[in-house]
Protein backbone atom coordinates (compact mmCIF):
# COMPACT_ATOMS: atom_id res chain seq x y z
CA UNK A 1 0.00 0.00 0.00
CA UNK A 2 0.87 3.28 -0.21
CA UNK A 3 3.12 5.89 -2.53
CA UNK A 4 4.76 5.05 -6.17
CA UNK A 5 4.15 0.95 -6.63
CA UNK A 6 3.90 0.88 -2.63
CA UNK A 7 6.16 1.39 -0.20
CA UNK A 8 7.78 -1.48 1.98
CA UNK A 9 6.33 -2.11 5.42
CA UNK A 10 8.44 -3.15 8.10
CA UNK A 11 7.40 -4.21 11.70
CA UNK A 12 9.69 -3.52 14.28
CA UNK A 13 9.81 -4.36 18.04
CA UNK A 14 12.19 -4.03 21.00
CA UNK A 15 12.95 -7.21 23.18
CA UNK A 16 11.76 -7.59 26.18
CA UNK A 17 13.59 -7.36 29.46
CA UNK A 18 13.83 -10.66 31.89
CA UNK A 19 14.30 -10.59 35.97
CA UNK A 20 17.79 -13.04 35.92
CA UNK A 21 17.42 -12.93 39.94
CA UNK A 22 14.34 -12.32 42.37
CA UNK A 23 16.70 -12.40 45.19
CA UNK A 24 17.34 -8.29 45.12
CA UNK A 25 14.37 -7.84 45.38
CA UNK A 26 13.30 -10.27 47.63
CA UNK A 27 15.91 -8.37 50.04
CA UNK A 28 13.86 -5.35 49.09
CA UNK A 29 11.11 -6.31 49.92
CA UNK A 30 11.80 -8.35 53.05
CA UNK A 31 13.46 -4.65 54.71
CA UNK A 32 10.32 -3.14 53.72
CA UNK A 33 7.56 -5.38 55.19
CA UNK A 34 10.07 -6.36 58.63
CA UNK A 35 10.19 -10.08 57.50
CA UNK A 36 9.87 -12.66 55.20
CA UNK A 37 7.56 -11.36 52.49
CA UNK A 38 4.21 -13.40 51.27
CA UNK A 39 4.03 -15.03 48.06
CA UNK A 40 1.32 -12.00 47.18
CA UNK A 41 3.65 -9.80 47.96
CA UNK A 42 6.80 -11.59 46.07
CA UNK A 43 4.57 -12.17 43.50
CA UNK A 44 3.79 -8.31 42.99
CA UNK A 45 7.08 -7.04 43.84
CA UNK A 46 7.72 -9.47 40.57
CA UNK A 47 5.13 -8.12 38.67
CA UNK A 48 5.83 -4.08 39.25
CA UNK A 49 9.78 -4.87 38.24
CA UNK A 50 9.09 -6.91 34.97
CA UNK A 51 6.53 -3.66 34.44
CA UNK A 52 9.20 -1.39 34.64
CA UNK A 53 11.42 -3.12 32.72
CA UNK A 54 9.24 -3.14 29.75
CA UNK A 55 8.59 0.30 29.96
CA UNK A 56 12.01 0.72 30.30
CA UNK A 57 12.78 -1.29 27.29
CA UNK A 58 10.51 0.21 25.07
CA UNK A 59 10.87 3.85 26.26
CA UNK A 60 15.23 2.66 24.87
CA UNK A 61 13.71 1.02 21.74
CA UNK A 62 11.51 4.70 21.08
CA UNK A 63 14.71 6.84 21.67
CA UNK A 64 16.84 4.36 19.08
CA UNK A 65 14.16 5.55 16.16
CA UNK A 66 13.71 9.31 17.21
CA UNK A 67 15.40 10.61 14.33
CA UNK A 68 12.75 8.90 11.87
CA UNK A 69 10.12 11.68 11.25
CA UNK A 70 7.00 10.82 11.37
CA UNK A 71 3.26 11.98 13.41
CA UNK A 72 3.33 12.92 16.34
CA UNK A 73 2.94 10.28 18.87
CA UNK A 74 2.64 9.80 22.91
CA UNK A 75 3.67 6.74 25.48
CA UNK A 76 0.18 5.63 25.71
CA UNK A 77 -1.54 6.07 22.55
CA UNK A 78 1.11 6.32 20.35
CA UNK A 79 0.30 7.89 16.96
CA UNK A 80 -3.37 6.62 17.10
CA UNK A 81 -4.92 9.98 16.92
CA UNK A 82 -3.09 10.48 13.66
CA UNK A 83 -4.24 6.58 12.01
CA UNK A 84 -7.33 5.85 13.11
CA UNK A 85 -8.48 8.48 10.68
CA UNK A 86 -11.91 10.59 11.38
CA UNK A 87 -14.46 8.32 12.50
CA UNK A 88 -17.89 7.97 10.57
CA UNK A 89 -19.02 10.96 8.42
CA UNK A 90 -15.53 11.84 8.60
CA UNK A 91 -13.42 12.62 5.45
CA UNK A 92 -10.09 11.91 6.87
CA UNK A 93 -9.27 8.08 5.88
CA UNK A 94 -8.41 5.19 8.60
CA UNK A 95 -5.06 3.50 8.66
CA UNK A 96 -6.59 0.46 9.43
CA UNK A 97 -9.41 0.79 6.43
CA UNK A 98 -7.52 2.77 3.82
CA UNK A 99 -3.78 1.96 4.84
CA UNK A 100 -2.70 3.41 0.82
CA UNK A 101 -4.69 6.86 1.55
CA UNK A 102 -3.19 7.40 4.72
CA UNK A 103 0.72 6.40 3.87
CA UNK A 104 0.10 8.70 1.01
CA UNK A 105 -0.13 11.66 3.14
CA UNK A 106 1.81 10.73 5.46
CA UNK A 107 4.98 10.24 3.17
CA UNK A 108 4.01 13.96 1.89
CA UNK A 109 4.63 15.51 4.81
CA UNK A 110 7.40 13.50 6.39
CA UNK A 111 9.58 12.63 3.54
CA UNK A 112 10.51 9.40 2.17
CA UNK A 113 10.55 6.91 5.41
CA UNK A 114 8.05 7.26 8.00
CA UNK A 115 7.73 5.48 11.31
CA UNK A 116 4.22 5.23 12.80
CA UNK A 117 4.55 4.34 16.83
CA UNK A 118 1.57 1.87 18.10
CA UNK A 119 0.16 2.56 21.54
CA UNK A 120 2.13 1.97 24.72
CA UNK A 121 5.50 1.94 22.90
CA UNK A 122 4.71 -2.24 21.80
CA UNK A 123 6.51 -0.99 18.49
CA UNK A 124 6.35 1.06 15.54
CA UNK A 125 5.60 0.76 11.40
CA UNK A 126 8.55 1.92 9.59
CA UNK A 127 6.63 2.72 5.87
CA UNK A 128 9.12 3.47 2.77
CA UNK A 129 8.84 4.96 -0.49
CA UNK A 130 11.76 3.46 -1.80
CA UNK A 131 12.24 -0.40 -1.97
CA UNK A 132 15.89 -0.01 -1.74
CA UNK A 133 15.94 2.13 1.52
CA UNK A 134 14.63 -0.99 3.39
CA UNK A 135 17.49 -2.84 2.67
CA UNK A 136 19.44 -0.44 5.39
CA UNK A 137 17.00 -1.14 8.14
CA UNK A 138 17.20 -5.48 7.61
CA UNK A 139 20.87 -4.94 8.50
CA UNK A 140 20.35 -2.20 11.44
CA UNK A 141 19.27 -5.50 13.89
CA UNK A 142 19.77 -3.30 17.17
CA UNK A 143 17.75 -0.76 16.02
CA UNK A 144 15.41 -2.77 13.53
CA UNK A 145 14.69 -6.15 15.51
CA UNK A 146 12.29 -8.23 14.54
CA UNK A 147 9.02 -9.09 15.37
CA UNK A 148 7.17 -12.02 16.61
CA UNK A 149 4.30 -12.78 14.42
CA UNK A 150 1.03 -12.12 16.61
CA UNK A 151 -1.73 -14.23 16.91
CA UNK A 152 -3.13 -14.99 13.30
CA UNK A 153 -6.98 -15.55 12.55
CA UNK A 154 -5.48 -17.88 9.84
CA UNK A 155 -2.98 -19.99 11.68
CA UNK A 156 -2.44 -22.51 8.92
CA UNK A 157 -1.62 -19.80 5.83
CA UNK A 158 2.00 -19.70 4.36
CA UNK A 159 1.93 -16.46 6.64
CA UNK A 160 1.93 -17.47 9.21
CA UNK A 161 3.08 -21.15 9.99
CA UNK A 162 4.94 -21.99 13.72
CA UNK A 163 7.72 -24.67 11.40
CA UNK A 164 9.67 -24.71 8.83
CA UNK A 165 8.45 -28.46 8.55
CA UNK A 166 4.89 -26.86 7.83
CA UNK A 167 5.85 -24.05 5.78
CA UNK A 168 7.40 -26.39 3.33
CA UNK A 169 4.88 -29.43 3.14
CA UNK A 170 2.12 -26.43 2.29
CA UNK A 171 4.47 -24.73 -0.38
CA UNK A 172 5.60 -28.25 -2.03
CA UNK A 173 1.28 -28.50 -2.09
CA UNK A 174 0.71 -25.55 -3.34
CA UNK A 175 3.85 -25.09 -6.40
CA UNK A 176 2.38 -28.20 -8.77
CA UNK A 177 -1.04 -25.59 -8.59
CA UNK A 178 0.23 -22.61 -9.59
CA UNK A 179 3.06 -24.01 -12.09
CA UNK A 180 3.24 -22.63 -15.91
CA UNK A 181 1.17 -25.49 -17.21
CA UNK A 182 -1.67 -25.15 -13.99
CA UNK A 183 -2.00 -21.21 -15.27
CA UNK A 184 -2.24 -21.46 -18.93
CA UNK A 185 -6.52 -23.55 -17.19
CA UNK A 186 -6.50 -20.53 -15.42
CA UNK A 187 -5.80 -18.22 -18.28
CA UNK A 188 -9.44 -18.01 -19.35
CA UNK A 189 -10.70 -16.83 -15.97
CA UNK A 190 -7.77 -14.10 -15.99
CA UNK A 191 -8.59 -13.08 -19.46
CA UNK A 192 -12.58 -12.67 -19.12
CA UNK A 193 -11.65 -10.56 -15.60
CA UNK A 194 -9.35 -8.30 -17.45
CA UNK A 195 -11.59 -7.69 -20.34
CA UNK A 196 -14.50 -6.72 -18.15
CA UNK A 197 -12.21 -3.72 -16.48
CA UNK A 198 -10.53 -2.59 -19.91
CA UNK A 199 -14.61 -2.38 -21.16
CA UNK A 200 -15.41 -0.62 -17.73
CA UNK A 201 -12.44 1.97 -17.93
CA UNK A 202 -13.14 2.39 -21.68
CA UNK A 203 -16.57 3.56 -20.83
CA UNK A 204 -15.03 6.75 -18.97
CA UNK A 205 -14.72 8.33 -22.51
CA UNK A 206 -10.90 9.72 -21.66
CA UNK A 207 -12.56 11.59 -18.07
CA UNK A 208 -10.22 11.36 -15.10
CA UNK A 209 -11.88 8.11 -13.61
CA UNK A 210 -10.85 6.40 -10.53
CA UNK A 211 -9.11 2.85 -11.30
CA UNK A 212 -8.26 1.65 -7.91
CA UNK A 213 -11.94 0.30 -7.41
CA UNK A 214 -12.22 -1.70 -10.52
CA UNK A 215 -8.74 -3.22 -10.58
CA UNK A 216 -9.41 -4.60 -6.85
CA UNK A 217 -12.70 -6.08 -7.62
CA UNK A 218 -10.72 -7.64 -10.80
CA UNK A 219 -8.03 -8.99 -8.83
CA UNK A 220 -10.23 -10.02 -6.32
CA UNK A 221 -12.73 -11.90 -9.28
CA UNK A 222 -9.25 -13.53 -10.83
CA UNK A 223 -8.03 -14.95 -7.13
CA UNK A 224 -11.42 -15.94 -6.13
CA UNK A 225 -11.92 -18.13 -9.05
CA UNK A 226 -8.66 -19.80 -8.90
CA UNK A 227 -8.40 -20.31 -5.56
CA UNK A 228 -12.24 -21.55 -4.87
CA UNK A 229 -12.96 -22.74 -8.69
CA UNK A 230 -15.96 -20.71 -8.84
CA UNK A 231 -16.89 -17.18 -10.49
CA UNK A 232 -18.78 -14.45 -8.18
CA UNK A 233 -20.57 -12.75 -10.77
CA UNK A 234 -19.62 -9.87 -13.40
CA UNK A 235 -17.16 -6.97 -12.15
CA UNK A 236 -19.81 -4.34 -11.69
CA UNK A 237 -21.47 -6.97 -9.38
CA UNK A 238 -17.81 -7.59 -7.35
CA UNK A 239 -17.53 -4.29 -6.60
CA UNK A 240 -21.07 -3.49 -5.13
CA UNK A 241 -20.86 -7.73 -3.23
CA UNK A 242 -20.63 -8.04 0.47
CA UNK A 243 -17.50 -9.98 -0.21
CA UNK A 244 -15.01 -7.21 -1.05
CA UNK A 245 -15.92 -6.35 2.18
CA UNK A 246 -15.40 -9.50 3.95
CA UNK A 247 -12.10 -9.43 2.43
CA UNK A 248 -10.97 -6.27 4.22
CA UNK A 249 -12.92 -7.37 7.31
CA UNK A 250 -9.82 -10.21 7.33
CA UNK A 251 -7.13 -7.84 7.29
CA UNK A 252 -8.24 -5.06 8.87
CA UNK A 253 -8.85 -7.40 12.20
CA UNK A 254 -5.22 -8.51 11.88
CA UNK A 255 -4.37 -4.49 11.33
CA UNK A 256 -6.57 -3.29 14.58
CA UNK A 257 -4.17 -6.34 16.62
CA UNK A 258 -0.93 -5.02 15.82
CA UNK A 259 -0.30 -3.61 18.94
CA UNK A 260 -1.68 -5.79 21.22
CA UNK A 261 0.14 -8.78 22.98
CA UNK A 262 -0.60 -12.13 21.41
CA UNK A 263 -1.98 -13.62 24.98
CA UNK A 264 -4.11 -10.79 24.88
CA UNK A 265 -5.72 -11.00 21.46
CA UNK A 266 -6.18 -14.61 21.31
CA UNK A 267 -8.49 -13.67 24.21
CA UNK A 268 -9.86 -11.46 22.72
CA UNK A 269 -10.99 -13.71 20.14
CA UNK A 270 -12.67 -16.14 22.46
CA UNK A 271 -15.13 -13.49 23.74
CA UNK A 272 -18.81 -13.86 23.06
CA UNK A 273 -19.57 -12.11 19.68
CA UNK A 274 -21.36 -9.09 22.00
CA UNK A 275 -18.01 -8.70 23.70
CA UNK A 276 -15.55 -8.83 21.36
CA UNK A 277 -13.94 -5.84 19.69
CA UNK A 278 -15.83 -4.60 16.61
CA UNK A 279 -12.66 -5.15 13.99
CA UNK A 280 -12.61 -8.90 15.39
CA UNK A 281 -16.01 -9.66 15.04
CA UNK A 282 -15.78 -8.45 11.69
CA UNK A 283 -12.76 -10.69 10.97
CA UNK A 284 -14.17 -13.47 12.09
CA UNK A 285 -17.86 -13.35 10.85
CA UNK A 286 -15.77 -12.98 7.36
CA UNK A 287 -13.66 -16.16 7.82
CA UNK A 288 -16.88 -18.14 9.01
CA UNK A 289 -18.45 -16.98 5.50
CA UNK A 290 -15.25 -17.84 3.54
CA UNK A 291 -15.18 -21.15 5.21
CA UNK A 292 -18.36 -22.35 4.33
CA UNK A 293 -18.11 -21.53 0.98
CA UNK A 294 -15.06 -23.53 0.67
CA UNK A 295 -16.31 -27.00 2.57
CA UNK A 296 -18.61 -27.80 -0.23
CA UNK A 297 -16.25 -27.30 -2.53
CA UNK A 298 -13.65 -29.04 -0.66
CA UNK A 299 -15.45 -32.29 0.27
CA UNK A 300 -16.69 -32.40 -3.83
CA UNK A 301 -13.00 -32.15 -4.49
CA UNK A 302 -11.78 -34.67 -1.89
CA UNK A 303 -14.87 -37.33 -2.62
CA UNK A 304 -12.92 -37.34 -6.52
CA UNK A 305 -10.04 -39.57 -4.98
CA UNK A 306 -10.49 -43.01 -5.48
CA UNK A 307 -9.93 -45.18 -2.37
CA UNK A 308 -5.78 -46.11 -2.14
CA UNK A 309 -5.11 -43.70 -4.36
CA UNK A 310 -1.94 -41.50 -3.94
CA UNK A 311 -2.18 -38.40 -2.71
CA UNK A 312 -0.22 -36.00 -4.45
CA UNK A 313 -0.51 -32.32 -5.57
CA UNK A 314 -1.76 -31.74 -9.00
CA UNK A 315 -1.10 -29.82 -11.52
CA UNK A 316 -4.56 -30.25 -13.35
CA UNK A 317 -6.63 -28.90 -10.48
CA UNK A 318 -9.40 -26.35 -11.77
CA UNK A 319 -8.79 -24.43 -8.62
CA UNK A 320 -6.01 -24.22 -5.55
CA UNK A 321 -9.07 -25.98 -3.11
CA UNK A 322 -9.01 -28.66 -5.13
CA UNK A 323 -4.85 -29.24 -5.34
CA UNK A 324 -4.52 -28.77 -2.18
CA UNK A 325 -7.86 -31.48 -1.50
CA UNK A 326 -5.68 -34.26 -3.42
CA UNK A 327 -2.31 -33.61 -1.97
CA UNK A 328 -3.76 -34.81 1.15
CA UNK A 329 -4.17 -31.85 3.38
CA UNK A 330 -6.74 -31.16 5.42
CA UNK A 331 -9.60 -28.97 5.47
CA UNK A 332 -8.53 -26.40 7.96
CA UNK A 333 -4.78 -25.97 6.35
CA UNK A 334 -6.37 -25.55 3.03
CA UNK A 335 -9.07 -22.89 3.93
CA UNK A 336 -6.74 -20.98 6.03
CA UNK A 337 -4.07 -21.10 2.62
CA UNK A 338 -6.74 -20.47 0.22
CA UNK A 339 -8.08 -17.35 2.34
CA UNK A 340 -4.43 -16.28 3.42
CA UNK A 341 -3.75 -15.89 -0.73
CA UNK A 342 -6.96 -14.25 -1.48
CA UNK A 343 -6.43 -11.26 0.94
CA UNK A 344 -2.74 -11.05 0.92
CA UNK A 345 -2.92 -11.26 -3.25
CA UNK A 346 -5.45 -9.25 -4.46
CA UNK A 347 -4.96 -6.01 -3.37
CA UNK A 348 -1.21 -5.83 -3.33
CA UNK A 349 -1.86 -6.41 -6.81
CA UNK A 350 -4.49 -4.02 -7.23
CA UNK A 351 -2.43 -1.36 -5.94
CA UNK A 352 0.72 -2.20 -7.68
CA UNK A 353 -1.64 -1.79 -10.97
CA UNK A 354 -2.83 1.24 -9.90
CA UNK A 355 0.06 2.67 -9.21
CA UNK A 356 2.09 1.58 -12.87
CA UNK A 357 -1.59 2.74 -14.75
CA UNK A 358 -0.78 6.21 -12.43
CA UNK A 359 2.59 6.16 -13.68
CA UNK A 360 2.01 5.53 -17.51
CA UNK A 361 -0.27 8.11 -17.37
CA UNK A 362 1.83 11.37 -16.53
CA UNK A 363 4.38 9.49 -18.82
CA UNK A 364 2.81 8.73 -22.32
CA UNK A 365 6.16 8.38 -24.02
CA UNK A 366 6.24 5.28 -21.59
CA UNK A 367 2.78 4.43 -22.56
CA UNK A 368 3.13 4.62 -26.05
CA UNK A 369 6.10 2.10 -25.84
CA UNK A 370 4.87 -0.51 -23.45
CA UNK A 371 1.54 -0.14 -25.81
CA UNK A 372 3.94 -1.17 -28.95
CA UNK A 373 5.77 -3.73 -26.99
CA UNK A 374 2.45 -5.90 -26.46
CA UNK A 375 0.95 -5.23 -29.60
CA UNK A 376 4.22 -6.61 -31.23
CA UNK A 377 4.37 -9.56 -28.61
CA UNK A 378 0.73 -10.47 -28.57
CA UNK A 379 0.30 -10.28 -32.12
CA UNK A 380 -2.50 -7.72 -31.94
Amino acid sequence: DGLRPGPTLHMTTQPLVTCTSAQPLADALRKLLGGAPSLAALSLGLGLASLAGVIVARARFLRSIRSIPGPPYDFLTGALATIRGGGPGSDAPSFFTQRHLVLRELHKVYGPVVKIVMPLGRGSIITYAKAADVAAAFKDVKSFPTRPSLASALPNGLLALPTAAKWRAHRAALLPALSTKAMRGYFPAIIKDADAMCDLLARTDGKDTEVHKPLTAATFCVIHTIGFGVEIGSLEEVMKSPLMELGSSLLGGQVAMMATPTHLVTLLRKLPTSLMPESQRRMLEAKHVYSNQAKSLFDSASSEIKPGAELVARDDARSLLEALAHSGMPFAEACDEIITLLIAGHETTANTLSWAMNLLAHHPEAQTRAREEVEAVCKG
